[in-house]
């Protein structure tokens, strides 16, 4: 490929910015793939969904015990189980009684499950229009 430039012609023909450039290209042709895959896949939004779900699931549980928001008596699963609650919530939109959960959720993590929501929805719908426009 051009960026690892084995051969001479690769190393001939693109030059050192060149081959940075086709980096970045060949990384973001292979995130593009492990987060739909590439509009062909549609399980593949799914998982990154459920991914980003346990994601936002683990970033609570720190910041939960981070800050103290955890009495001592619960252990790791039941705070995980706690933050895995909040944070299906907050990537569906579904709406909760905050005062229902010792654990606060931060605005900074509610934008971003908010945000990766709307993404995953357009990624769904333009995998889902590929798949069917074939048939």
């Amino acid at each position: 490929s051009a960026f690892k430039g084995r051969e001479d012609w690769y190393r001939k023909k693109y030059s050192g910015m060149d081959r940075v450039l086709f980096l970045f290209k060949w990384m973001q042709s292979m995130f593009s793939g492990l987060i739909w895959g590439n509009g062909e896949k549609p399980a593949r939004v799914l998982y990154s969904c459920v991914f980003t779900v346990l994601l936002i699931s683990l970033l609570l549980v720190f910041y939960g015990y981070n800050e103290g928001q955890f009495s001592s008596e619960d252990t790791i699963y039941s705070g995980f189980a706690v933050a895995f609650k909040l944070s299906v919530s907050e990537f569906l939109g579904i709406p909760y009684d905050s005062d229902l959960f010792n654990l606060k959720v931060p605005f900074v993590i509610s934008v971003f499950s908010s945000l990766a929501r709307y993404i995953f929805i357009g990624l769904l719908v333009s995998v889902m229009f590929r798949s069917f426009s074939r048939r």
